[in-house]
Order: C-alpha cells, then sequence, then structure tokens
C-alpha cells in the first residue's frame, strides 16, 4: 500500500495505491467518497481512469477467474497474513514522510526507522520483539501524521505481540523516561 500526493491547480490531494501481488497482480486506487464519481487522469498516460465500483469489481474478477470465491479468498487471507510482507508494506511509504529537521535531521521516517532499528539490534540483539518494535514504530505516520501511534497499532493488529504493541503504544514516553532516570542536566564544572 502506498499513500501518494499529487499537486495540481494549487491543490493538495492524497490518494492510497493498493498493490494486491499475492495471487492477482492488481492495482487499486481508493479515492475519497465525495470523489466517487469525478473522472480523473493518470500522471503518467494522462488518460482517464476507469472507475470501478465493488460490484463491478466483482464482475470482472469473476470472469477473468471464474474459481474465485472471493468470501473464500478474503477469509484466506484474513487467516494467513504474513507478517514480514505486512511490515514491508507498511514500511515502504515512510520513505515519502519528511520529518521536521529540528527532531529528526536524518529526513525521511523510513531512515529514521531504521536507524532506530540498528541501535536496538545493536542494544540487545537477542531481543526479537523489541527490535522489530523499534522497526515498526512509527509505519502509522504514512497512515496518519496526527495520531500516528493510534494508526499504527491498528495496522499491525494481529501481526505483533502484546510486548511490541506496548513499546510501540509507548515510544513517545521514551525520551521524557529518559531525563528522569537521568536527571537534571549537571552545572559545567570550571
Amino acid at each position: 500500500m502506498r499513500r501518494k500526493t499529487h499537486h495540481q491547480h494549487n491543490t493538495e490531494r492524497f490518494f492510497t495505491h493498493i498493490h494486491v501481488e499475492d495471487r492477482y497482480n492488481v492495482e487499486l486506487t481508493l479515492y475519497p467518497e465525495d470523489k466517487a464519481h469525478y473522472i480523473f487522469k493518470s500522471s503518467i498516460t494522462r488518460q482517464r481512469h476507469r472507475a470501478r465500483n465493488c460490484p463491478r469489481i466483482r464482475k470482472i474478477l469473476r470472469q477473468e477467474y471464474p474459481e474465485l470465491t472471493l468470501e473464500a479468498e478474503i477469509e484466506r487471507l484474513e487467516d494467513h497474513i504474513d507478517p514480514f510482507e505486512l511490515y514491508r508494506i507498511l514500511l515502504q511509504p515512510l520513505a515519502d514522510v519528511k520529518q521536521n529537521p529540528a527532531w529528526h535531521p536524518e529526513g525521511d521516517a523510513l531512515y529514521h526507522s531504521l536507524q532506530v532499528f540498528e541501535l536496538a539490534r545493536d542494544h540487545r540483539p537477542w531481543d526479537e520483539e523489541f527490535i522489530l518494535a523499534a522497526l515498526l514504530h512509527d509505519v502509522g505516520k504514512a497512515i496518519d501524521p496526527y495520531d500516528h501511534v493510534t494508526a499504527g497499532l491498528s495496522a499491525l493488529e494481529g501481526a505483533m505481540s502484546p510486548r511490541m504493541a506496548f513499546f510501540i503504544a509507548h515510544h513517545m514516553d521514551a525520551p521524557g523516561l529518559s531525563r528522569r532516570i537521568s536527571g537534571p542536566p549537571r552545572p559545567a564544572t570550571t
């Protein structure tokens, strides 16, 4: 899944692109409900997008894959989540999430997440839950920059342990905790 920003006529629009590559090579673009009947043009081909609604997509899928039972396929996907594929899908869009240079001079959220992952791996190489939580702590920033913790936890639901969820839920508390443990800054000695 990728979230793309498109600028046109002094307007900024956000689109969610979903790539389904498990069994079927499909790309879906999700539009806001208020734009459901608007005809967009491809930024690449300049051709009109062919809008499809759910019943029409079901009909096309049944024509292309007559053996397909959509309900069974949805159930299969829900029951057989590959957590590492989900992690990859959630991490990729972070490359487009620019961060405040005052707090994150490294630039984008993906680079930051990889730095935190590396520090966690160096500090606790035996602790898989800790390392994965470090890697995934900011995945929600590509989903909802205003509440990235809740968005990240929701996106990772079913693909993380309770301990990972705890680390991610409380990662914003870490700077304050660090200051309380180390105490106030000491005055300089001459």
